[in-house]
Protein backbone atom coordinates (compact mmCIF):
# COMPACT_ATOMS: atom_id res chain seq x y z
CA UNK A 1 0.00 0.00 0.00
CA UNK A 2 2.48 2.87 -1.24
CA UNK A 3 1.39 6.25 -1.90
CA UNK A 4 3.32 7.14 -4.93
CA UNK A 5 4.08 11.09 -4.35
CA UNK A 6 4.82 12.97 -1.28
CA UNK A 7 2.68 16.13 -0.59
CA UNK A 8 4.13 16.64 2.40
CA UNK A 9 6.89 16.27 4.07
CA UNK A 10 7.02 17.56 8.09
CA UNK A 11 9.81 17.38 10.89
CA UNK A 12 8.54 15.10 13.12
CA UNK A 13 7.89 16.73 16.59
CA UNK A 14 5.86 15.21 19.17
CA UNK A 15 4.23 16.63 21.84
CA UNK A 16 2.43 15.88 24.94
CA UNK A 17 -1.45 16.61 25.77
CA UNK A 18 -0.65 19.05 28.21
CA UNK A 19 1.29 20.90 25.41
CA UNK A 20 -1.57 20.61 22.92
CA UNK A 21 -3.89 22.09 25.39
CA UNK A 22 -2.21 24.79 26.82
CA UNK A 23 -1.73 26.06 22.47
CA UNK A 24 -2.65 29.82 22.22
CA UNK A 25 -5.35 28.36 19.61
CA UNK A 26 -7.52 27.35 22.60
CA UNK A 27 -8.10 30.70 23.18
CA UNK A 28 -11.00 30.67 21.02
CA UNK A 29 -12.65 28.26 23.28
CA UNK A 30 -10.94 26.40 25.90
CA UNK A 31 -13.72 24.09 26.78
CA UNK A 32 -13.97 22.78 23.55
CA UNK A 33 -10.30 22.71 22.68
CA UNK A 34 -9.99 21.08 26.10
CA UNK A 35 -12.69 18.41 25.10
CA UNK A 36 -11.69 17.84 21.65
CA UNK A 37 -7.85 17.05 22.61
CA UNK A 38 -9.02 14.87 25.27
CA UNK A 39 -11.52 12.52 22.92
CA UNK A 40 -8.02 12.25 20.79
CA UNK A 41 -6.18 11.33 23.96
CA UNK A 42 -8.76 8.64 24.26
CA UNK A 43 -7.98 6.21 21.43
CA UNK A 44 -5.13 3.64 21.87
CA UNK A 45 -1.82 4.72 20.69
CA UNK A 46 -2.81 8.07 20.08
CA UNK A 47 0.23 10.79 20.03
CA UNK A 48 0.41 14.56 18.76
CA UNK A 49 2.53 16.16 16.72
CA UNK A 50 3.47 19.84 15.79
CA UNK A 51 3.58 21.40 12.49
CA UNK A 52 5.84 24.42 13.01
CA UNK A 53 5.30 25.80 9.20
CA UNK A 54 1.57 25.93 9.63
CA UNK A 55 1.75 26.21 13.42
CA UNK A 56 -0.68 23.37 14.05
CA UNK A 57 -1.20 20.32 16.17
CA UNK A 58 -2.61 16.93 14.83
CA UNK A 59 -3.35 13.68 16.42
CA UNK A 60 -2.56 10.14 15.07
CA UNK A 61 -4.59 6.94 17.03
CA UNK A 62 -6.16 4.40 16.37
CA UNK A 63 -9.92 3.66 15.86
CA UNK A 64 -11.30 0.64 14.74
CA UNK A 65 -7.82 -0.83 14.43
CA UNK A 66 -7.47 1.38 11.70
CA UNK A 67 -4.62 4.59 12.32
CA UNK A 68 -5.51 7.85 11.51
CA UNK A 69 -4.46 11.49 11.38
CA UNK A 70 -6.19 13.98 11.72
CA UNK A 71 -5.66 17.90 11.97
CA UNK A 72 -7.13 19.40 15.38
CA UNK A 73 -9.75 22.07 14.94
CA UNK A 74 -12.71 23.15 16.44
CA UNK A 75 -14.95 21.45 15.06
CA UNK A 76 -15.03 18.02 12.92
CA UNK A 77 -16.98 16.73 9.71
CA UNK A 78 -17.41 13.56 8.25
CA UNK A 79 -16.05 13.35 4.77
CA UNK A 80 -17.56 10.71 2.10
CA UNK A 81 -13.88 11.61 0.08
CA UNK A 82 -11.30 8.20 0.05
CA UNK A 83 -8.24 8.13 2.04
CA UNK A 84 -4.45 8.42 1.61
CA UNK A 85 -1.79 6.97 2.84
CA UNK A 86 1.16 8.51 5.00
CA UNK A 87 4.57 7.03 7.09
CA UNK A 88 6.01 8.12 10.48
CA UNK A 89 9.87 8.22 9.94
CA UNK A 90 12.61 8.56 12.50
CA UNK A 91 12.67 12.26 11.79
CA UNK A 92 10.24 13.43 9.74
CA UNK A 93 5.91 12.47 8.84
CA UNK A 94 5.76 11.80 5.20
CA UNK A 95 2.16 12.47 3.27
CA UNK A 96 1.54 10.74 0.11
CA UNK A 97 -0.88 10.72 -2.64
CA UNK A 98 -1.65 8.04 -4.98
CA UNK A 99 -1.22 8.85 -8.72
CA UNK A 100 -4.42 10.02 -11.00
CA UNK A 101 -6.28 11.37 -7.82
CA UNK A 102 -7.33 8.32 -6.71
CA UNK A 103 -7.81 7.26 -2.62
CA UNK A 104 -8.70 4.24 -0.74
CA UNK A 105 -12.31 4.22 -0.54
CA UNK A 106 -14.13 3.40 2.84
CA UNK A 107 -15.51 0.30 2.39
CA UNK A 108 -16.05 -2.46 4.88
CA UNK A 109 -13.42 -4.91 2.86
CA UNK A 110 -10.84 -1.76 2.18
CA UNK A 111 -11.09 -1.24 5.76
CA UNK A 112 -10.21 -4.55 6.68
CA UNK A 113 -6.70 -4.07 4.13
CA UNK A 114 -6.44 -1.21 6.21
CA UNK A 115 -6.70 -3.01 9.81
CA UNK A 116 -4.30 -5.14 8.73
CA UNK A 117 -1.68 -2.77 7.35
CA UNK A 118 -2.18 -0.99 10.78
CA UNK A 119 -1.65 -4.48 12.99
CA UNK A 120 1.61 -5.08 10.91
CA UNK A 121 3.03 -1.75 10.20
CA UNK A 122 3.68 1.09 13.49
CA UNK A 123 5.10 3.36 10.67
CA UNK A 124 1.87 4.00 8.55
CA UNK A 125 -1.18 5.88 8.92
CA UNK A 126 -4.18 6.96 6.88
CA UNK A 127 -5.45 10.16 6.35
CA UNK A 128 -7.76 12.84 3.38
Amino acid sequence: MQGTNTVKLIEKIEVSKEIVKASERRSYNPSIWEKNIDRYASYPECKFYYEEKAKEYFAIYVADGIRFMQTIEYGSMLSGSGLQVGYIKNDAIDFRLFENNHSIEKTESNRKILRLETKFSQDIFFWG
